[in-house]
Formats: structure tokens, C-alpha cells, sequence
């Protein structure tokens, strides 16, 4: 009896290796097979993207395929300079270009892990996911450091940290940590700018849904479809000269986070708009209150932006 039950035991452990002979197999196999299919299916559209340009080759849509293959050979690349070269010469996917390219320089400054390259890397990206780990990063090689050039780099960051969410609340903290730093006098500054700002009267509108797109119009406008937004504030009046200079002298710079110019210079060029002296902004006098003009979508997303965080 107790020989039959170990032959039985040696026939189940015998049949459960044949199933795993059978199973290890077939899972590679289908991890190949995905990886094929994902393959084909890329170089697919590629060829379908070729076909079109050489079938309408000043077609509606050749330019934006044409822009489609380019990014296609930038991802396949995967190199700082072929998203360089691709943010050169073309307009879609330049956010996903730029965050590829940090993602890279991000990746090899860690390889190299020193103080230098981290702090090149932060002074050339000062916003996205990265930035915040190399911030963190950094702090670990210098915790123990007591030079001064520590200290002023680490207080660098704090201040650049603070520019970053341009709130009262932010330089206050810079103040706090550093209360006689080398930034104290820029922040109180900005601090007294900031207490003097001429809010824009807001109402709110309620949310809802609403039908958005068009079946005959262009191919980013199809299908028509219902879009539901939540409830929010917008401005009574026009934002003017005045409120948006305030907002560019806080924020410190005519570019947005993902360096998109916010504003574009006229200075001597109209007598009715924003001048810029040095570093700063301010309203042509008389024009204080006139709607401001100039602006490009950057910068009124940078500003509405900036505007939730410090409005009242």
C-alpha cells in the first residue's frame, strides 16, 4: 500500500513538470510575441504615416504626420540630441520632448552623483518630478557639510524654491531658514509687492456639461463629445498692465516652467503697454489700468496659475 502511494506521488510530481516544461515555454513565447506585435504595429504606422505624405504630400494633414514620424524617430533614438532636434524643428510633442530629454540629463547626472553636476542640472531645470529628487539628492551629499559654500548653495535653492511658488507664504519661510541670507533684501521685496497687489474682482461660474468638437471639422475637433466642468472663478474685468507686471516682478522671469515665453518685449516699440527696465516690469504710466496686451497662452496659463495660489 505505501509503495503504491509513492509511485502515485511520483506520477503527480512527473506530471507536474511536464505542465511546467509546457508553461515556461508558452509564457516566453508570448512575451516575444507581444514585443513583435508591439514592434509591427509601430513600424505599421510608420509606413502608413509614409504612405500618406507620398500620396498627399500637401494634404491637410502632412504636416501634422510628418511631425507624428519625427517624434517617432526621436523616441526610437532616445538621445539628448535627437529630442534637441526634434524640439528645433517641430511643434506637437515638444512638453513629451522636453520631459524626455530631463528624464535623460536627469538619469546621467545621477550616474555622475556630485554636487557640481546636480546643481548644473537644477539651474537648467527648475520645475517637473526630477528637480524635486535631485533637490533631495543633493541635500543628502551636503547634510554634513559645514562650508560656506555649501551654505550658500543650499540657501540658493531655498530662494529658488521659494521664487518657485512666488507666495508670501513661500518667501516668509525663506526668511525664516535664512533671516539675514543673501537673498533677505529681494524677498522682503517681493514680500511688500505681494501685500500691495491689485487682485482682479472675481465671480464664480457654475459648473456643467457642455457639447464640445465637430464631426465635419479638423481631426483634433472630432467626435462631438460632452465635456463636464467643475464650477470656478473667472476675472469681471480684463487683466491689466498693472496686475500682470506685478505678477511677472514676483515671479521673476518672462518665461514660463517649461520656459515658454510668457510676454513678448515692446519696449519702445508702443506707448500703451508693459516696459521693462533691468529686470523689471512696470506699466507705461497713464496705461496702468488698460487691458494688458502681448500676452501668449503661456503666459495667461502661468498667471492664472499663480493667481489660485495667492489670491485672497
Amino acid at each position: 500500500m505505501k509503495k503504491k502511494q509513492i509511485n502515485n506521488h511520483k506520477s503527480k510530481v512527473l506530471k507536474f513538470r511536464n505542465y511546467t516544461f509546457i508553461i515556461i515555454p508558452i509564457f516566453f513565447l508570448s512575451i516575444l510575441f507581444y514585443l513583435y506585435y508591439d514592434t509591427k504595429k509601430n513600424e505599421t504606422e510608420v509606413h502608413n504615416f509614409h504612405k500618406y505624405i507620398k500620396e498627399y504630400p500637401k494634404g491637410s494633414l502632412s504636416e501634422y504626420a510628418n511631425d507624428i514620424l519625427n517624434w517617432f524617430y526621436a523616441k526610437n533614438l532616445n538621445t539628448t540630441i535627437s529630442y534637441n532636434n526634434y524640439i528645433d524643428n517641430n511643434l506637437n510633442f515638444i512638453i513629451e520632448a522636453k520631459h524626455e530629454l530631463q528624464q535623460l540629463q536627469y538619469d546621467s547626472t545621477m550616474i555622475v552623483n556630485t554636487t557640481a553636476a546636480i546643481r548644473q542640472f537644477m539651474v537648467k531645470y527648475q520645475t517637473g518630478e526630477n528637480w524635486e529628487l535631485a533637490k533631495l539628492q543633493l541635500a543628502e551629499l551636503v547634510k554634513d557639510s559645514t562650508t560656506l559654500v555649501e551654505k550658500i548653495a543650499l540657501e540658493t535653492i531655498a530662494y529658488k524654491l521659494a521664487k518657485k511658488e512666488s507666495t508670501k507664504t513661500s518667501f516668509q519661510k525663506y526668511l525664516e531658514n535664512f533671516p539675514t541670507g543673501i537673498y533677505e533684501k529681494d524677498a522682503k521685496y517681493i514680500i511688500g509687492i505681494l501685500d500691495s497687489l491689485d487682485f482682479p474682482v472675481m465671480v464664480l461660474i457654475s459648473g456643467g456639461t457642455f457639447k464640445m468638437g465637430s464631426d465635419s471639422g479638423e481631426i483634433d475637433e472630432k467626435p462631438i463629445h460632452s465635456v463636464k466642468l467643475s464650477s470656478f472663478y473667472i476675472g469681471r474685468y480684463e487683466i491689466t498692465n498693472l496686475q500682470f507686471s506685478q505678477f511677472l516682478n514676483v515671479y521673476g522671469k518672462s518665461t514660463d516652467d517649461n520656459g515658454y515665453t510668457m510676454i513678448f518685449e515692446t519696449s519702445g516699440k508702443n506707448d500703451w503697454g508693459l516696459d521693462k527696465s533691468g529686470s523689471m516690469w512696470k506699466a507705461v504710466s497713464g496705461y496702468e489700468y488698460y487691458p494688458v496686451i502681448n500676452v501668449s497662452w503661456y503666459g495667461a496659463n502661468q498667471y492664472c496659475k499663480w493667481l489660485s495660489r495667492v489670491h485672497p
